[in-house]
This record gives structure tokens, C-alpha cells and sequence, in this order.
């Protein structure tokens, strides 16, 4: 039987996707934001990204499918309680977290400065308290 993004979420983060994250994911509203430029505050400096497309249902399915893998065998590649959402092409991903003291929140995976299997989270940069909050600073480049 194939897994349910609910499932999964819940079995890999000991946790659940917030409702409206869920719907958001399970409709696909995010084609619409394909293309989009969005601002990424580091230390070092912003700078500008742009969105190449967010996952599918069942691509959220078949990543959290390859970490479990990966994890059984002493690896990782997706930060804890983090569900991978988007990315912008260039190994970069956004994650949402389903950390007790941050649930919704959304990160930018600075895949340059990630080093997860030593325990680093360097990379990892706040972008803000919600998708939602996130989506209204996106920018249609088209």
C-alpha cells in the first residue's frame, strides 16, 4: 500500500502538517509560483533566488521515501523535523518545519553551507513564520 503524505509526514517528523500547508500540497497551488524571485537574508549579505517549481504530493511522498533509506543507513540529507517543499533547481530546497517551537515555519537550505550528516544546520536560513507569509513576497519574473 502506498504511503500518504499524511503518514509519512507524521512517521518522519513525529508530527503533522498544518491543514492549510496539507491543501496547499495536496492541490498544487504551487504551479502558480513557478518562475517567482524571492529575497534570501544571510549574514554575509542578501540576495536574490529564484523559485524553479514546488514539489507534488507525490514527490514530498517519494523524497521522505529516499531519506528513510538513507537514514537506515547512517546518512541524510533533509535536516530534522524538516519536510522538503520546493526548490530553486540549483540544489537549493525550501523546507517547512514541524518543529514543536516553529511549526510552519519556512527555511532556505543553503545547500553550500549544509552539512547534515556531521550535525551541521548552518544552512539553513529563516525566510518566515508561514508559507503564507512567504508567498506574498514573491515576485513574477515572467
Amino acid at each position: 500500500m502506498k504511503n500518504t503524505i499524511e503518514s509519512l509526514v507524521r512517521d518522519f517528523t513525529q508530527a503533522a502538517l498544518p491543514e492549510s500547508v496539507l491543501s496547499f500540497i495536496v492541490s498544487n497551488s504551487g504551479e502558480a509560483f513557478a518562475n517567482h524571485t524571492f529575497i534570501v537574508p544571510h549574514k554575509s549579505g542578501d540576495w536574490d533566488d529564484s523559485l524553479e517549481n514546488f514539489y507534488t504530493e507525490d514527490e514530498i511522498i517519494d523524497t521522505l521515501e529516499r531519506e528513510l533509506m538513507l537514514r537506515e543507513g547512517g546518512a541524510k540529507d533533509i535536516p530534522d523535523g524538516m519536510i522538503p517543499v520546493a526548490e530553486n533547481g540549483l540544489g537549493d530546497v525550501i523546507y517547512i518545519s514541524l518543529r514543536v517551537h516553529e511549526v510552519g515555519a519556512l527555511y532556505y537550505g543553503f545547500h553550500e553551507d549544509m552539512d547534515l550528516d556531521s550535525g551541521s544546520e548552518s544552512g539553513l536560513i529563516h525566510l518566515a513564520p508561514n508559507l503564507f507569509d512567504w508567498l506574498k513576497t514573491l515576485k513574477n519574473e515572467n
